[in-house]
């Protein structure tokens, strides 16, 4: 699996148009929306990096740049969309929440939805468009490989190569055990039953346990303290302001000679 740097234009753009959609929507740069970019962070390059996987696959099958930029991206473009739709369904109620919790989180929907958006548009536009004009001369046919020629390849080459080797024989032994699986479909479908059974009788256990450590463990005494006092603070508020208030009528009430 050789990527080059196509998908690595992914992330800025992404981010960048979520910057313009949030002055669109007016947010800010506060900790809200900043928490959303940080986690949306490693999902706006998963979708380029899939693209751009699938494309150095049919490169690699021996296609030339432009056909493997059209299939490869016709190939894994239905299952990029489901993946990225399955996102913005999860986050885009949480956008249109009510409450004040739904005033706290309006903006972290909005900003990882844009962001997404965003990412799913790049990959499908841009990062198939560089891959059929800018060759890239690190990608190999399959099972071939590249002596090391440049000073890059010496030093740093080296390790990415290693990488290289053991994802393709992680990939191998998955193949195995996915020909397994279908060659043995009674086996696989009794262990999953298995495994979820053993799961739901394990519920109870989880809560007990739960409720234990709730017994168990010592409150947090600092922490109560703490928010007994503001609570008293609050509630002796009244009390001094109508303290204010009768002694501000005293001395606004003329005196009886």
């Amino acid at each position: 699996m050789a990527l080059n740097g196509h998908h690595g234009l992914t992330l800025p753009i992404s981010l960048i148009g979520t910057f313009w959609f949030m002055s669109m929507f007016g947010f800010t740069i506060n900790m809200i929306t900043l928490m959303a970019l940080s986690l949306c962070v490693g999902l706006l390059i998963d979708d380029a990096i899939v693209v751009r996987e699938n494309i150095v696959r049919h490169v690699q099958m021996g296609k030339n740049a432009y056909d493997a930029a059209m299939i490869g991206t016709q190939e894994i473009g239905l299952a990029v969309l489901a993946t990225t739709l399955s996102i913005v369904a999860v986050f885009l109620p949480i956008g249109f929440m009510e409450g004040i919790i739904g005033k706290f989180f309006h903006e972290f929907g909005i900003t990882i939805v844009a962001a997404v958006l965003i990412s799913m548009f790049v990959s499908f536009t841009l990062d198939p468009m560089l891959s059929s004009v800018w060759h890239d001369p690190s990608i190999h046919p399959q099972g071939q490989t590249q002596k090391p020629a440049s000073f890059y390849d010496k030093t740093v080459g080296r390790v990415t190569h290693w990488f290289e080797v053991q994802t393709d024989r992680m990939a191998d032994k998955y193949q195995g055990m996915l020909a397994w699986a279908l060659n043995h479909k009674l086996t696989t479908l009794l262990t999953a039953l298995l495994i979820f059974i053993a799961s739901v009788f394990m519920v109870p256990l989880w809560a007990l346990n739960l409720c234990l450590r709730a017994i168990t463990q010592k409150p947090h005494w600092p922490f109560r303290r703490q928010w007994v006092l503001r609570l008293k603070a609050r509630l002796s508020k009244p009390n001094k302001l109508k303290k204010l208030f009768v002694s501000f009528q005293r001395l606004n009430t003329p005196s009886r000679a």
